[in-house]
């Protein structure tokens, strides 16, 4: 580490190359960047500079510091802020930091902050803190075993050091840069994040059901045959003896395992194997822990498996290699070093459950380590819209607050019941606009797009293939998330911050035009609470009369009676009282509901983790004592206005999260033919993708969609990049490459196409091509530059057709087109033409739309194109 150090001396520093270093006393106040101090209090080793766990580089920046003396402290002044440190500081407390304006923004309370959130855009504060902690140092062959003799102190944890744990805060005062400056100073400090192989944006086929070699192979053919695009299998942890345990392979469903990955191979169909690992020490950190998994996991990379899925467990699972390293980051760092070590020119690529995110519900902020190996996906979620919802909010709001781009959901939801066709079709739009697209379900349950009838099938097969020919655009975000962090879902916030609308977590710009809202509730109305009012105890008390039970079979005595207003709990892993367990307990609630507000069907909905039973007037109508996590039942009754009728609802909880929720949906509210939301529109004009129709922002709009549309829309000014048809990411060079460029207002666009091999770790030494491409307008002309391709890889396309799509707006026509100053003959596009989203007709709201298909030429070389509007 190169450091300027003063010890208490009046130095005045312009500019250093790497941090400005003052100690005093048993603190070191390091100004990593103009932005970025470090506070750290002198551990039992001393200061420590090694590479931790969390923090990976104090180097980069080259600080402007400013240094006087003022009555026995140092003070240290930039631009952003000023520190004040006494020359005996003894704690982290002794410092004091104030801003630009001399406001104090932060001085330690004695304790380590709480692992948290990055602040959101909209909401940024003076100062935010980060803490290393706990403070443990890897060695260089990281989470792998030795290779090479480790000193004996450290030997018991193969290399691993936690001696030297201290308190260590950063402290990033982003000044009126703010989020940005934030992002960018944390990316420095605690590592970029990481880019996928270009499969894993391919389609993802999962399922946790015990497939036989040919089982698995049939699946991958039919999708061939049904020219559905897919990319990668997964085969959840039935592939070895005893189903969750160890890395024997079962032979009665994969007798030669070399055999079955050749197979898939030939087929183009990469494998990801999830293990839900086994504990065969009784520290993390144990040699014979780390050998064990590295060399289970080495065998089958070895066999040829594409990628691994690191399953948390929740009964036997990985132990903390230190207290407050959680097992889901250690997992990842686990699986990915060993990865990594096994193919050490691939992209390490491993899924795992996303910290904090329990079956869907958010908990808690992960590790801030986290972001550096993705995938994650939230846990087994239900089969309805709640969790479909749910899921959008946190893939949004995890890129953004967390640098965790990569966050995803089981598509069509893992437990059941089962879908419905719109249920299916709508988490199927979400995730083939998302980053990660990938079905999965529980044993018993089906989520393949043929299982849905045909129109869904239709529907789904269309929005997968539109996710391919989108691959360059969501590849070239996939680049932005690891040059700067920017996620490939934006939620609004990050270009907006000045209005509170733009963070809402329920739409998103994918990439950097388009504007997507998907469809979070269905055409049958979302469930809302029965009005307390309605309720009456047997006895006749207002209210609702509630029995627990410390045991899961509703058995008498009662440990708790009450009168309670509503059935509407999430008690999470807590106790939903005192004097009650935290598993295996069970509830009843009794009333009698009415009068009734008008006659008709309504739809009682019940939304639980756990089993449920809801008995109306004596009849059983809801049926699911199962004790599973995350799902919704429902029953159509119905009832006549003024009427009352006695509701029973029985809960038992075994393990894991506790919640129930009584609602319904009122007669009348399911008879919608399409379903509707409202969208916040931002600033600029926005052309509907299904419509053609324009609207001008900030505006907040409600919105109607059918079942085979998502709302879409495109900025004007805006351009988008697609690609071939494909069934598979390697099947063909991703040419020719299409420009869809929306003509607005007189504003200027630089976008980038973004290349590389798409699998190798080349593109962290540079072998990445980028083409720069330009479009804006000014008076009555139009222009689009298609740059030079800049940089190399191995295998890259050195020629390449574009086609460039000029979107004119509604009664704009165009007078002449030039290609690199050459007049060309043109015309309006023919009505056969794969557009976005679908191959489908011009939409009624649309302008013309000219074509030129620029020549197959050297990518080497730049063209332009220039429309003359009339």
């Amino acid at each position: 580490m190169r450091a300027a150090v003063l010890l208490l001396a009046a130095f005045p520093v312009l500019a250093v190359a790497g941090p400005y270093t003052l100690v005093a006393g048993n603190i070191r106040i390091q100004v990593v960047s103009n932005h970025l101090i470090r506070l750290e209090q002198k551990g039992p080793m001393g200061f420590e500079d090694r590479k931790s766990f969390t923090v990976v580089n104090r180097d980069y920046g080259t600080p402007k510091v400013k240094v006087r003396r003022q009555a026995d402290a140092t003070i240290l002044e930039s631009d952003a802020f000023t520190i004040f440190t006494p020359d005996k500081a003894l704690t982290l407390r002794d410092v004091l930091i104030y801003d630009a304006y001399n406001q104090l923004i932060y001085q330690n309370d004695g304790k380590l902050p709480a692992t948290s959130y990055l602040p959101a855009p909209g909401y940024m504060k003076p100062a935010w803190v980060m803490a290393d902690s706990p403070r443990l140092i890897p060695p260089a062959w990281g989470a792998t075993p030795a290779s090479k003799s480790v000193e004996s102190a450290l030997a018991a944890k193969s290399g691993w050091d936690d001696r030297n744990d201290s308190p260590d805060l950063y402290v990033f005062v982003p000044g009126q840069l703010g989020y940005a400056q934030l992002r960018e100073d944390f990316i420095n400090l605690t590592g970029p994040v990481p880019k996928p192989p270009l499969s894993i944006l391919g389609f993802i086929d999962s399922r946790y059901y015990p497939y036989s070699e040919k089982e698995a192979l049939d699946v991958m053919d039919t999708y061939r045959k049904k020219g559905i695009p897919l990319d990668t299998f997964v085969v959840d942890t039935d592939w070895r003896i005893n189903g969750s345990s160890g890395y024997s392979i079962e032979p009665k469903y994969f007798p030669d395992m070399g055999r079955f990955i050749k197979e898939s191979h030939k087929r183009n169909v990469r494998l990801m194997f999830n293990d839900h690992p086994d504990p065969k020490a009784a520290t993390a950190l144990d040699p014979k822990e780390l050998t064990y998994r590295s060399e289970g996991l080495s065998k089958l990379l070895d066999l040829g498996l594409d990628y691994w899925w690191y399953d948390r467990n929740w009964t036997t699972a990985l132990k903390e290699p230190m207290p407050g390293i959680r097992r889901e980051v250690w997992g990842q760092r686990l699986y990915h070093d060993i990865t990594e070590r096994a193919h050490p020119n691939l992209r390490p690529w491993i899924m795992t459950n996303a910290e904090g995110i329990d079956n869907g519900v958010e908990h808690y902020p992960p590790h801030p380590a986290g972001h550096r190996y993705p995938m994650m996906w939230t846990g087994d979620t239900g089969s309805d819209f709640s969790f479909l919802k749910h899921g959008v909010e946190n893939d949004v709001n995890r890129g953004i607050l967390a640098l965790q781009p990569y966050t995803h959901e089981d598509l069509g939801g893992h437990l059941g019941p089962t879908p419905s066709p719109e249920l299916y079709v709508r988490y199927l739009q979400y995730g083939c606009l998302s980053p990660i697209a990938r079905i999965h379900c529980t044993l018993g349950q089906d989520r393949h797009p043929w299982a849905f009838g045909a129109d869904a099938e239709q529907i789904v097969t269309d929005m997968i293939k539109l996710r391919y020919r989108l691959l360059p655009t969501l590849y070239s975000a996939a680049q932005h998330a690891t040059d700067d962090g920017t996620p490939i879902l934006r939620r609004c916030d990050l270009y907006w911050p000045m209005f509170a609308e733009a963070a809402h977590d329920d739409q998103y710009l994918l990439g950097d035009d388009l504007l997507v809202a998907p469809i979070l509730t269905s055409v049958k109305g979302e469930p809302i609470s029965m009005p307390e009012g309605l309720f009456r105890t047997p006895l006749g008390l207002s209210g609702i009369q509630a029995e627990y039970f410390t045991n899961d079979k509703l058995e008498l005595p009662a440990t708790v009676m009450q009168v309670e207003k509503s059935i509407n709990y999430d008690w999470g892993t807590e106790r939903p009282m005192p004097s009650m367990t935290k598993d295996n307990f069970s509830v009843r609630w009794s009333s009698l509901v009415g009068p009734m507000p008008k006659s008709g069907e309504y739809r009682v909905v019940t939304q639980s983790h756990g089993g449920v039973r809801v008995t109306i007037d004596g009849k059983l109508v809801i049926d699911d004592w199962t004790g599973s996590n995350s799902t919704s039942n429902s029953a159509l009754i119905h009832f006549d206005e003024g009427s009352t009728h006695t509701f029973k609802v029985e809960y038992v909880k075994l393990s894991g999260e506790a919640s129930c929720k009584l609602g319904w949906i009122l007669p009348g509210d399911s008879d919608a033919p399409v379903s509707k939301r409202t969208v916040w529109i931002p600033p600029g004009t926005w052309q509907n993708l299904w419509t053609g129709e324009t609207v001008t922002g900030p505006k907040t709009l409600n919105v109607s969609a059918k079942l085979s549309e998502i709302p879409m829309w495109v900025v004007q000014g805006g351009l988008v990049l697609t690609g071939p048809d494909l069934q598979y990411t390697s099947q063909k060079p991703m040419d020719p490459i299409t420009v869809d460029c929306y003509v607005g207002p007189e504003v200027a666009t630089k976008r980038e196409l973004v290349e590389d091999d798409g699998m190798s770790n080349a593109y962290l030494k540079g072998s990445v091509a980028r083409t720069e491409i330009e479009f804006g307008r000014q008076g009555n002309y139009a222009g689009i530059r298609v740059g030079a391709t800049k940089g190399s890889f191995d295998g890259q396309k050195l020629e390449r057709n574009w086609i460039v799509r000029v979107h004119l707006p509604k009664g704009t026509a165009a007078n002449s087109v030039r290609l690199d100053n050459k007049l060309l003959q043109f015309g309006t596009d023919p009505k056969q033409v794969i557009r976005i989203p679908f191959n489908r007709v011009a939409a009624p709201g649309e302008g013309d739309v000219i074509t030129i298909n620029l020549p197959t030429t050297s990518i080497r070389k730049e063209h332009t194109v220039i429309v003359e509007l009339k």
